[in-house]
């Protein structure tokens, strides 16, 4: 600072005046601004990482969510598969039922039609006699006309093989021989009750016979005879 004299007053005035050399003072620099800012980005970071976060976990449980799916689907295919099986199996066993209750109740009508047969006043019996080949063999003819039924029961023939069966003839008083059915004995037992086919004409039968002939039956005789007996 310099002091200037005036002239005439007697008074000096002082006028301050800067030194040539001195520097302004330092500007303040604010800090909040950038402080706010980079809070502001820590938070979209944060936000924005936790958000790759749970888009990270729900693509996880998505995947998670499509394997538990998968195994369920399989699971439920052997289920299906296992109970469709069942279902099969189950139908079969009942169709085989019914058929054993088909095959039960024939066999219990025709038992009970062989007992009004036999109590029937209309019932006739004839003797069948075993042959030269055969002497132990015996049987009986049943037949009752106004039931149209007839039964063959032989005793003590063997059980034959496969590729042999036991055939019944029907013969006529002029020596026709009719086949009249085929039968294999039990082999235990060695018996059987049949039921010959008994022609239209039955009258006109003289004889009954039974014949050894190959598997299926002959259309006409080509064993010896074992039974034999009148019908007539």
């Amino acid at each position: 600072m310099r002091r200037v004299k005036g002239g005439g007053t007697g008074h000096g005035v002082e006028i301050s005046a800067a030194a040539p050399d001195s520097k302004p003072a330092p500007r303040k620099i604010l800090m909040w601004p950038l402080v706010i800012s980079a809070s502001i980005a820590a938070a979209f970071l944060l936000v924005a990482v936790l958000g790759l976060q749970a888009n990270q976990q729900l693509a996880n449980e998505r995947i998670k969510d499509m394997v538990a799916l998968a195994h369920l689907r399989k699971s439920f295919a052997r289920d299906t598969a296992r109970i469709n099986a069942l279902s099969v199996r189950m139908h079969q066993a009942i169709a085989l039922e019914r058929n054993k209750i088909t095959v039960l109740q024939a066999e219990l009508k025709a038992a009970q039609n062989v007992e009004k047969m036999i109590g029937s006043p209309a019932l006739e019996m004839a003797s069948l006699r075993g042959t030269a080949p055969m002497r132990s063999a015996w049987g009986r003819v049943m037949w009752n006309d106004k039931m149209k039924m007839w039964k063959l029961c032989a005793f003590n023939l063997p059980h034959l093989p496969k590729s042999k069966t036991y055939e019944v003839w029907m013969i006529t008083a002029h020596g026709k021989k009719m086949p009249a059915g085929l039968f294999n004995t039990v082999g235990k037992t060695q018996s059987i009750m049949m039921t010959p086919k008994v022609p239209a004409n039955r009258h006109t039968m003289a004889e009954i016979a039974v014949t050894i002939e190959p598997a299926g039956g002959s259309p006409q005789p080509t064993g010896a005879v074992l039974l034999a007996g009148r019908i007539g």
